[in-house]
């Protein structure tokens, strides 16, 4: 080890020392006694308060202490409150306790029993089957130890083993890791502070429950008199959590990134995970898409962080809000724990092979007096993993393996590991940074690459495990090339159902090695005998180009190998060939050699104007094409644009219809192929690649349809017919449509459902917006077909979107339809509507259809039209109507509109009713919350006597700045100032309504203001 290294500290405060040494049971017993009735420990719907779990962890500590086996305690035990008072049962009886993961198979389990000496294993019903092959073990079921507690003496020692955790076994046999009780504080209170825990708090764990890594989010709160909340994922599933989350009011929540990857995909969980106030990953690296992702999902107020360290080792943690690189694959790791230092060895001293990455990258080395005293090693103590320090001999190094790179504000980042990195034509190559790469493509679970040996060079083989029978949106090698050096693209890159695992659920890169090198390279079978001249010299340019991997005419080229590099090399190859232009249009849509082949044969300058349709012959049902083969895919030359084939016409086609790229980027087209609407049309879908959030972010519907638009006038795809989407997408259209207005692309019809005029909104402006519109035709607009959900009479509070848009936009039709749900707009049956608008000529000047009620009536959207329609209609309202109806049909959904119901016709006691129940089905709504808190303060009357309109024309006020704050973007953060003033008014115009004090005036906004939590309200007030 090189002497004279730079050890960098921590810039967070350190725990009093004092609190380090005190044993385990009497830190539980001290809160036991302040606060035994509040809750500790909270499965499913039982509730242990830290006076029962004291008392479980006495009972379970003497029926240990009498036991006649020596050495540590094994605990292998459900997920469960007795998993937790375990813990401190094994201090008690003065026994470190091995700690077991349930899911392990049993050959590891009875290995690390043996490997460690436990006399003793603390099992229970539901894991006792795993020890079977086992009977000579002295097994003890703790869902059979009862008792009364007796008094007892703590006997461990602080600088005692206190605990064994085994590691995974990815880099060689599983060690078996010692701590004390001085190595698991320093940990644990540093995470008190980092963490900002307060005792108020209660934090849900999902994922494995035996491992380090729970051991510690665990301890950290409950030492700091929170509730932690139990959930196993195998055996509650996502019910579970969002239970957790929602009727324990879990505020905090503890994810290894691959399982909230898994859990913010389902619908079903959104809203719970919306609610929660501090999100922190640990366990796995944390993808720069995890990050985006859970901003998507989450609150924007809450607390998101990333927590890094083996568990040898000492934390790093990284908070949002902090610096991370734009270009990063994964979150920084952040900065160290007190308590722990760090320094940075320089490659060239770490691999021996020098290098110009200078002194702020290389590997991870860390040093504390509070490392772990050593590995259990056939019953001994061994520290040689934990060295002294040659300057400072009280503090043991650990060279972590790890490969880092410091950027000038101290924050790290990790990009590999040394024992996973490779040199690939003189280059360094992180393997782990190629895996992070390949995790964040849409739909892949999880990535691997292997190096192995190909013709005396190195070449490396990637491995993606897709779920279930979904396969890849894009070529995973494509995916490579636009973002990592050529360097480092695989080979190979092959998809599994399942990946080897090694014991402990790693994956055992030895056997995917042996599966990438029993697969030898396939050499250039050279051209078919018989192969036409023209043919040879195109497989000729092909082969020259990959390397000799051609494989059939019907082998596509980016599967091959090709990116875009080995594209320009094609296109030179093939100019020199040929003497013409490379037909790189035609190319993308067929990467093939028979797609080469018939570019080169046709008329580049005819085929330009026309369109790649489906085979003929494919059988429809239902307006849905069954056993379709694949369909051809064009590629704009920015490579952002995809055009893909969907459907072909089931009759004589009319022409092409095409779907605009929505929220995430993709097309939506089967509600609208259900719906029967383009059956005569070639059914074709635009996706569109977002570098982060959704299309409403950072004005990129802007440059989608841009981008699409100039695609279109390029002449590499045909003119549509129809352009459409929902949402934000028939925004999209509209505005494509536009930008081809005057030209020959320009479409007849452009069909727009629900859709916001985004051209009309500040916050989804821009100044490219402006310059395409300007040089747009405005006389030549296409006909707009606009379906929208129908305003009730009376009702003051604006529903969809009609109102915004103006004559000028030219929409020709509009299909009112009686729901106030966005979501059943795009349901089939509502959809058929607009079928004779396309087939049909539309009618001279604006027109408006009217969908009849009974048509959606069984949609719950349609219901509560009815019900807001029917409720409006008397006069003055029907109050046993508004009692029954309100609570009954609106306790979940369309809380803004709602709110306005009540405040306009409510009285105190039935608006109470039924904000109780509205905050219960959602409680991530800030203006119902800000309503509750209000009412809870108001006088009798909410707004004004029922049946007649507020005073002084203040509710046409309120609703005009509703319409504002809610059709700007709240997500928009360039808006976040704009949207807080207005906010402040429209809460300050309420507060008169319900007739507030106006001394209390700021006290009530600023905590709603709190409640909404966004970052600039503090400044702002």
């Amino acid at each position: 080890m090189p002497d004279g290294l730079f050890w960098h500290r921590s810039p967070f405060q350190a725990p009093d020392p004092e609190s380090l040494e005190e044993p385990l049971p009497v830190t539980l017993k001290r809160l036991a006694d302040l606060h035994p009735d509040r809750p500790a420990v909270i499965t499913g719907t039982t509730t242990t308060t830290f006076g029962a779990l004291m008392h479980r962890a006495t009972v379970l500590g003497e029926r240990l202490r009498h036991c006649a086996d020596h050495g540590p305690v094994a605990l292998l035990l459900s997920c469960g409150p007795d998993a937790i008072a375990a813990w401190f049962a094994c201090a008690i009886a003065g026994r470190p306790f091995l700690l077991l993961d349930a899911g392990n198979p049993p050959n590891r389990l009875l290995q690390l029993i043996g490997d460690a000496g436990a006399g003793v294993v603390l099992c229970d019903d539901g894991t006792i089957r795993s020890l079977e092959a086992a009977p000579h073990l002295r097994k003890i079921r703790s869902d059979e130890v009862v008792g009364s507690p007796m008094a007892t003496a703590f006997p461990l020692d602080a600088h005692a083993p206190l605990a064994i955790f085994p590691t995974s076994g990815s880099t060689g046999p599983p060690k078996l890791v010692v701590y004390s009780t001085v190595t698991m504080l320093a940990k644990v209170r540093a995470s008190m502070v980092a963490f900002r825990i307060s005792s108020d708090d209660r934090v849900v764990i999902a994922g494995s429950h035996g491992t380090f890594g729970f051991v510690h989010h665990a301890l950290s709160f409950l030492l700091g008199g929170s509730a932690i909340c139990l959930v196993d994922l195998a055996r509650d599933g996502v019910p579970g959590l969002v239970r957790a989350i929602d009727i324990q009011n879990a505020g905090n929540a503890r994810f290894v990134p691959s399982v909230f990857r898994s859990v913010a995909r389902l619908p079903e969980a959104r809203h719970a995970l919306r609610s929660l106030r501090a999100v922190r990953f640990s366990g796995e690296p944390l993808l720069a898409a995890d990050v985006a992702l859970a901003e998507e999902v989450l609150s924007p107020a809450c607390f998101i962080q990333n927590v890094y360290g083996s568990t040898e080792s000492g934390l790093f943690v990284w908070s949002r809000g902090e610096r991370r690189e734009g270009h990063a694959v994964s979150a920084p790791i952040g900065r160290i724990y007190p308590l722990w230092e760090y320094a940075i060895l320089p490659l060239e001293d770490a691999d021996g092979t020098g290098g110009q990455d200078g002194e702020e990258t290389g590997e991870l080395l860390i040093r504390s007096p509070f490392h772990p005293p050593g590995d259990l090693c056939q019953g001994r103590l061994d520290a040689s993993r934990f060295p002294a320090s040659s300057d400072d001999g009280s503090k043991r190094l650990f060279r972590t393996r790890d490969i880092v790179r410091r950027s000038d504000d101290g924050q790290l980042q990790l990009l590999g590991r040394s024992d996973r990195m490779v040199k690939v034509n003189g280059n360094r190559v992180f393997l782990t940074e190629i895996e992070e790469t390949l995790r964040a493509m849409p739909e892949v679970e999880d990535a691997a690459v292997v190096p192995g040996q190909e013709e005396g060079r190195v070449a490396l083989y990637g491995f993606i495990l897709v779920p279930g029978q979904l396969t890849t949106p894009a070529a995973p090698r494509v995916w490579l090339a636009e973002r990592l050096p050529r360097c480092m693209i695989p080979r190979t890159v092959e998809q599994m159902k399942t990946f080897p695992r090694l014991p402990g659920g790693k994956v055992d890169y030895a056997a995917l090695t042996a599966r990438a090198m029993a697969v030898p390279a396939s050499n250039d079978p050279g051209a078919p005998i018989g192969e036409e001249p023209v043919a040879a010299r195109l497989r000729c340019c092909w082969n020259n180009v990959l390397g000799g991997n051609a494989g059939d005419a019907k082998a596509d080229f980016f599967e091959r190998g090709g990116d875009s590099l080995s594209l320009v090399e094609l296109a030179a190859a093939f100019t020199r060939e040929f003497q013409r232009e490379f037909p790189l249009d035609h190319f993308l849509a067929d990467p093939t050699l028979r797609g080469l082949r018939r570019a080169l044969d046709s008329d580049h300058k005819a085929a330009s104007q026309r369109v790649c349709l489906a085979p003929q012959g494919e059988e429809v049902r239902d307006g849905l094409v069954v056993g379709a083969p694949a369909r051809p895919t064009i590629f704009s030359a920015n490579r952002d644009v995809r055009l893909r084939h969907v459907r072909g016409a089931s009759s004589p086609s009319r022409g092409i219809a095409l779907a605009m790229p929505g929220w995430g980027g993709t097309a939506q087209v089967l509600p609208f192929l259900s719906a029967g609407l383009f059956n005569d049309h070639e059914v074709w879908a635009a996706d569109f690649l977002l570098s982060r959030k959704t299309i409403l972010h950072d004005h990129a519907w802007v440059r989608c349809a841009v981008n699409i638009a100039d695609f279109i006038r390029s002449g590499a795809f045909g003119a549509p017919r129809i352009l459409f989407g929902f949402s934000a997408a028939g925004s999209i259209a509209w505005l494509v449509g536009r930008l081809l207005a005057g030209t020959p692309w320009c479409p007849e019809l452009v069909l727009m459902v629900d859709a916001a005029p985004l051209h009309r909104m500040k916050a989804y402006r821009s100044g490219q917006l402006d310059k395409a519109l300007a040089a747009a035709d405005p006389d030549a607009i296409p006909d707009a077909i606009l379906l929208c959900r129908a305003q009730i009479p009376g009702l003051a509070f604006p529903i969809g979107h009609r109102f915004l848009w103006h004559e000028q936009d030219n929409i020709r039709m509009v299909i009112s339809v009686p729901t106030v749900s966005h979501a059943d707009m795009c349901h089939p049956r509502i959809l058929a509507r607009a079928v004779s608008c396309l087939q049909g000529k539309l009618p001279e000047g604006p027109r408006e259809w009217h969908v009849a009620g009974p048509e959606v009536a069984g949609l719950a959207g349609g219901r509560k039209h009815a019900f807001l329609g029917a409720l409006m209609a008397t006069k003055p309202p029907d109050p046993c109507l508004l009692s029954e109806g309100l609570v009954k049909e609106f306790s979940h959904g369309e809380p803004e509109m709602l709110l306005a119901t009540v405040l306009r016709l409510a009285d105190r006691s039935l608006a109470e009713s039924f904000l109780r129940a509205a905050v219960a089905g959602n409680p991530g709504t800030a203006l119902l919350r800000y309503a509750w808190a209000r009412i809870r303060r108001s006088g009798p009357m909410l707004c004004h006597e029922p049946g007649r309109q507020p005073s002084g024309g203040r509710w046409d006020r309120i609703t005009n700045i509703e319409n504002i704050l809610f059709a700007e973007c709240l997500e928009n953060e360039r808006a976040a100032p704009r949207i807080i003033r207005r906010t402040v008014q429209l809460l300050d115009l309420v507060s008169a309504c319900l007739g507030a004090v106006p001394s209390r005036v700021a006290g009530l906004v600023g905590r709603a203001l709190k409640v909404v939590g966004w970052h600039q309200f503090r400044m702002t007030l």
